[in-house]
């Protein structure tokens, strides 16, 4: 098949809708909006005919998140948050906050200056079971960019 070919495919209404979900994944993120603000950013803008799926894909396989917290955007650097979890280095690399590689087919052999999970369990054990180290290591982060942004005032 030719690029184009793919795309439309990728692009036709129901391809993201049927998507598997992760192992675990519907368990841990329900306990990690229990005690974080848990926002949903997808990069949607290159597959327009995406959007409706992965809202309906979103509704049915998470009803225990806020729509309010879902971000359609093309890239994540506009998202403001403290953590992002992305199979795609490069959103990474443009995002401000601390990223967390997830493993994904297309990017293990890839180095990359993240934290990298393998596993949905693997992000519970990272954001709850070390959630004491996270809130310092947000600290830490933030205290640096106040004092770094106020170094540019001067």
């Amino acid at each position: 098949t030719t690029m184009m070919q793919m795309f439309n495919e990728i692009n036709s209404p129901g391809f993201t809708r049927d998507l598997v979900v992760k192992e675990n994944a519907i368990e841990v993120v329900k306990e990690l909006n229990d005690v974080y603000d848990v926002y949903i950013a997808t990069a949607a803008m290159e597959i327009p005919g995406s959007f409706q799926d992965k809202f309906e894909w979103l509704q049915e396989n998470f009803p225990f998140l806020d729509v309010n917290h879902y971000i359609y955007c093309g890239n994540k650097k506009v998202v403001r948050s403290d953590y992002l979890i992305d199979d795609n280095v490069k959103q990474l690399h443009q995002f401000r906050g601390t990223g967390i590689l997830y493993t994904a087919h297309f990017n293990h052999k890839i180095e990359a200056p993240f934290t990298r999970i393998d596993s949905w369990t693997e992000a519970h054990g990272h954001f709850i079971d070390n959630r004491q180290h996270r809130i310092e290591e947000t600290r830490e982060r933030r205290v640096k960019a106040y004092e770094k942004s106020l170094a540019a005032l001067k």
